[in-house]
């Protein structure tokens, strides 16, 4: 039962979006009580203090940051895709500026 429950976690970490639990018990070949049960021990080792939450929700499952933790995660991400972003913008309005008039798939191709 515990690898199983290692391996739902593996899976919900790796997809970042929420899973069907029927998809699951389909793929992994398990039955209802089993994947229950997994589920059980997953929403209990990330339930209390713990940074990540395990949400359960329409049938389906998903890794979600601790909402009591909102302000030190946007604290350190918020700047880092700022700047992502930043760049980005700023190679599309470069590109725009020199070439324009530009269309949308002449800058995509670019």
């Amino acid at each position: 039962m515990e690898k199983l429950t290692n391996i739902i976690e593996a899976i919900l970490f790796a997809s970042g979006d929420a899973v069907p639990v029927d998809v699951l018990r389909e793929k992994l070949e398990i039955n209802k009580r089993d994947a229950d049960e997994a589920i059980r021990k997953l929403e209990k080792k990330y339930a209390g203090d713990c940074g990540i939450r395990l949400l359960h929700f329409n049938h389906k499952l998903q890794f979600a940051t601790n909402p009591e933790y909102k302000e030190n995660v946007s604290l350190v991400l918020t700047p880092i895709r700022e700047k992502e972003f930043t760049k980005t913008i700023l190679e599309c309005a470069a590109i725009i500026a020199y070439k324009q008039p530009i269309t949308r798939s002449e800058l995509e191709a670019i």
